[in-house]
Formats: C-alpha cells, structure tokens, sequence
C-alpha cells in the first residue's frame, strides 16, 4: 500500500481558504467527500484533490431537483 496519509478537517481548511468551521459544515453537509473512522472525519487528499478538479460540486440535493413531482403529471400547469 502507497503511503496514504488522510487529512484532518482542519488540514484541509487552508487548502481550500475556508475556515476550519465553514469545512467541518461542509462536511457535515456531505459537500466535502470524507471518510468517517467512528466518529472522527478525514480527508483522502486523493479524493480532494479530484474533487477540487471537478469544480468542488458536492452532492445533488434532491428537494432542488428538476425532475416533476411524483403526483404531478409532467408538463402540465395547475
């Protein structure tokens, strides 16, 4: 195994010129990709760095989606 190191919230702060607060709410908010050890949080640098890369997109939250909703029929206006 290569020398994996994972990063701590407050590592990965200053990389991304964030407070160490405004990462953990990332974070928590599932936006920053983490890996949970119990109740710890790390960051692979990998995995950021590629998510850096992709624009930081965090994930699709589904209340904002396009898609009509399950009751209604498509295309038509009420």
């Amino acid at each position: 195994m290569n020398d994996l190191r994972l990063l701590t919230v407050p590592e990965v702060a200053p990389i991304l010129r964030v407070s160490a607060a405004r990462a953990y709410e990332l974070a928590r908010d599932g936006v920053l990709p983490v890996v949970r050890i119990g109740r710890q949080v790390r960051v692979d640098p990998t995995v950021l760095r590629d998510w850096i890369r992709e624009g930081g997109a965090g994930l699709v939250d589904e209340s904002q989606s396009d898609d009509p909703e399950p009751d209604s029929p498509s295309g038509s206006i009420q």
